[in-house]
């Protein structure tokens, strides 16, 4: 099987320290998008919280609007997000 590399979007930020998985297991417990997520984490991924510009670049809609919540890295490819807040 041949992994995929999705890369984030221009204009998304991330925190420069990750977050723990076992911190995120326990604030989102029950959410079916985490569930998801975490299940196909493997132990060297990272997780960093984000937010993206409100005004992303020409072509860029899966990050748009202005709203963050969690990416989940590996290396520099895109696990999974979970998106916790918009504005």
């Amino acid at each position: 099987m041949v992994d995929h590399c999705i890369t984030l979007p221009a204009g998304i930020r991330v925190a420069s320290q990750a977050t723990s998985k076992e911190q995120l297991d326990r604030r989102f417990r029950g959410y079916s998008d985490w569930s998801v997520i975490s299940d196909r984490m493997r132990p060297s991924d990272d997780i960093y919280a984000y937010d993206n510009m409100i005004h992303p670049p020409p072509g860029v809609t899966d990050f748009a609007g202005h709203g963050g919540g969690f990416v989940v890295l590996r290396g520099w490819c895109l696990v999974g997000r979970i998106h916790t807040w918009v504005e």
